[in-house]
């Protein structure tokens, strides 16, 4: 069987209706066909230029041919790149104006529970004015983040990267989605003093009924209701 790769963004993509009412039956369906099916196409190589892009001196052109081809792309290709192209111009907009310093996270799949493996939600952590920030960039087209799936994203970032490291000031989100209402991309900033967290009860219950369907869709089964959830998702980071 193949294995169960989950990302954060994924509960906000495949959760019906939304992460917080979630269906149990429709979301194992859009599970099954999001998760079971194929591989979708991966940005690690275009988010890894904000290493550069925190350098504050980092040009445009350069960052482009890290991570665009050198030839002329075919006509299927032409999309993908269009989409890696407005990702790294956005994150160099946002990032590339000043001077911080960039520390790349891991994007190594965690074996959070048996069967099921998840990635950090954050891409890194970002050095700046003595401020240590957990950042979470979101580059898909296909997932925008509406109220509450900041809210989610923002509580999974306290509760699972802030709350036990001293070390870490806030967060940051970058979400490069499109906007369901325009079917256009919108680059959008965030911090913790822009969003407002999702209650921790919301949170988990939202997190529990994701994995009953990951369950019902045959993917893998679901962690034993004696245990806390945030407790099995917050050993694996700390």
């Amino acid at each position: 069987m193949k294995k169960l790769i989950i990302e954060p963004i994924d509960i906000l993509q495949f959760s019906v209706p939304y992460v917080s009412s979630i269906d149990l039956s429709e979301t194992a369906k859009e599970i099954a066909k999001g998760l079971g099916g194929k591989t979708h196409r991966s940005y690690n190589k275009t988010i890894a230029q904000m290493k550069p892009i925190c350098t504050g001196i980092a040009n445009i052109e350069d960052l482009k041919r890290n991570v665009l081809p050198k030839t002329e792309p075919s006509p299927r290709e032409k999309g993908w790149y269009s989409s890696v192209g407005y990702v790294l111009r956005e994150l160099h907009r946002m990032y590339g104006s000043e001077q911080s310093t960039w520390f790349p996270v891991t994007r190594k799949p965690i074996e959070v529970f048996k069967g099921a493996w998840f990635k950090s939600a954050i891409r890194g952590v970002r050095y700046h004015n003595k401020q240590a920030k957990a950042v979470f960039i979101n580059p898909r087209g296909s997932a925008f983040l509406d109220h509450e799936g900041l809210a989610f994203i923002s509580r999974w970032l306290i509760e699972f990267h802030l709350r036990d490291d001293p070390n870490m000031h806030g967060f940051e989100i970058v979400d490069l989605g499109k906007d369901p209402r325009t079917e256009r991309r919108r680059a959008r900033f965030f911090d913790e003093s822009t969003v407002e967290p999702m209650s921790l009860e919301t949170f988990e219950v939202s997190l529990e009924c994701f994995l009953q369907a990951v369950e019902l869709a045959g993917l893998a089964a679901a962690p034993k209701a004696s245990e806390n959830i945030s407790d099995i998702f917050r050993k694996p980071w700390n």
